[in-house]
């Protein structure tokens, strides 16, 4: 059974132009900032959120949802910045990223160990967790099922169910080798 068909409340995804893909892709996308500059992909974002539209916000939200970012950490977000020139500290980073996450544009990732991982399909959907590099990747929705959920305790409702799997590298196979 699929999130939605178990009952499970669903966030509704916020539509990206990003393809998931194991692959690592570019995050560096210019997001300099420009005086009256057109409102952009992020903008749009941020006021449909309810969020103020600060410089450094929307220099993030550009990153962000630029181009095709998928999964990543604070740390890339803020190399990406500083790359295209933006002066924001890291803490500035952390701090809207996790503005961002409250206002349902991106979602925190449950990893253990490493950077926190973020992601910007805010939609069900679950993840491999490679623990060797911490890097993640989308499982395809069709993939994962539920027979069965829990009941919550009373006064609570199941807001939402991330699977994260926990990936690392098979030993190699002995060929050749009789017990």
């Amino acid at each position: 059974m699929s999130c939605a068909a178990s009952g499970v409340k669903t966030r509704p995804s916020i539509p990206h132009d990003d393809t998931p893909s194991d692959k690592p892709t570019p995050m560096f996308q210019e997001a300099t900032i420009e005086r009256n500059a057109p409102k952009t992909k992020g903008v749009h974002l941020l006021e449909a959120a309810g969020l103020r539209v600060t410089r450094s916000r929307r220099a993030i939200a550009d990153i962000l949802f630029g181009k095709s970012y998928h999964h990543f950490t604070a740390d890339e977000i803020f190399a990406a910045a500083m790359e295209t020139g933006q002066r924001l500290s890291l803490a500035t980073v952390y701090n809207t990223l996790s503005d961002f996450a409250a206002h349902g544009l991106i979602r925190r990732l449950a990893t253990v160990g490493g950077a926190a991982q973020f992601d910007i399909g805010t939609g069900d959907h679950h993840h491999f967790h490679i623990e060797a590099d911490n890097r993640m990747i989308d499982i395809p929705p069709d993939e994962i099922g539920f027979a069965r959920l829990p009941v919550p305790p009373q006064g609570y409702r199941i807001a939402n169910i991330d699977v994260v799997i926990r990936l690392e590298p098979a030993p190699p196979q002995h060929q050749g080798e009789t017990g």
